[in-house]
């Protein structure tokens, strides 16, 4: 029916129709695509955001890593100088604790972790620190007691235990996002590769009903023109459309009518007129 419409319309209203159901297939393909794409933004930005974690719990480790070397380069040689890495650790890992806390606020677990982690922290600093005063106050033997008493080490190791589960998890996260980043991009490029294909196959096809529509009638209008011009009086059109080429085709054919009629009008006076002179 709707095939049927479009045949019977005006040329003027068969190209805009063929122009705005192709306009309207591409501001599909447009939205379609913008929207997957913005599902693969959004997968794309989780994935980077796991890295950011990991990144983070990678500081905390390198920092207090560096503060304990600067508070062992001082215990030797109670040069004051060694404690720079030790107090810009300090800083740094309780911002890098804090943006894991930023980062992790949709995670209830990590969260649970932070908690259990920031105290941890706190005690290995003090126990750091403990060792450099005693270091500054009372000498190298009485900070030694306190570093082999291994309870720093106790605090590291539960340090690493939680860190250690923290990464784990967030490494697992990152493979499972990393896969439905892959499959999201996957999924995209197929999807508008298949809506281009299914957009120029349409733009074909409207293309060819236009062009049917228009040069069928014309071609039909045109070899009665070329049947007439050779005597063919009984050349007609028939035009099953609605549009200038329909009407063009009617006066055509009572303009062939008309000049057969004239013509057996005259032929039919010839006829009397030799009847009359025989």
């Amino acid at each position: 029916m709707k095939l049927l419409s479009f045949v019977t319309q005006s040329i003027g209203r068969k190209i805009i129709s063929a122009f705005t159901a192709t306009l309207v297939l591409m501001m599909a393909l447009a939205w379609i695509s913008y929207s997957s794409i913005g599902e693969l933004r959004s997968t794309s930005h989780w994935v980077s955001h796991t890295h950011e974690v990991l990144g983070q719990l990678e500081r905390v480790s390198s920092e207090l890593k560096d503060a304990e070397t600067g508070q062992r380069g001082y215990l030797i040689t109670g040069e004051d100088r060694y404690l720079e890495p030790y107090n810009s650790a300090r800083t740094s890992a309780e911002e890098a604790v804090a943006n894991l806390r930023d980062l992790t606020s949709d995670n209830p677990a990590q969260q649970k972790r932070i908690d259990e982690l920031t105290p941890l922290i706190d005690a290995k600093f003090a126990e750091l620190q403990e060792t450099i005063d005693l270091r500054r106050t009372e000498g190298f033997e009485a900070s030694r007691e306190v570093v082999l008493s291994d309870r720093g080490k106790a605090t590291m190791d539960d340090i690493r235990t939680i860190l250690d589960e923290m990464v784990a998890e967030e490494q697992a996260l990152l493979e499972s996002r990393e896969a439905k980043s892959a499959d999201m991009a996957s999924w995209v490029f197929s999807l508008i590769a298949l809506l281009s294909v299914l957009a120029l196959v349409v733009s074909v096809v409207v293309g060819v009903i236009l062009t049917r529509s228009i040069s069928g009638p014309v071609g039909k209008l045109s070899e009665a023109a070329t049947r007439m011009k050779n005597g063919d009086y009984d050349a007609t059109v028939e035009v099953d459309t609605n549009d200038e080429i329909s009407t063009l085709a009617e006066s055509f054919n009572q303009m062939v009518g008309q000049i057969k009629n004239a013509i057996q009008e005259a032929e039919a006076q010839e006829k009397q007129a030799q009847e009359a002179q025989d």
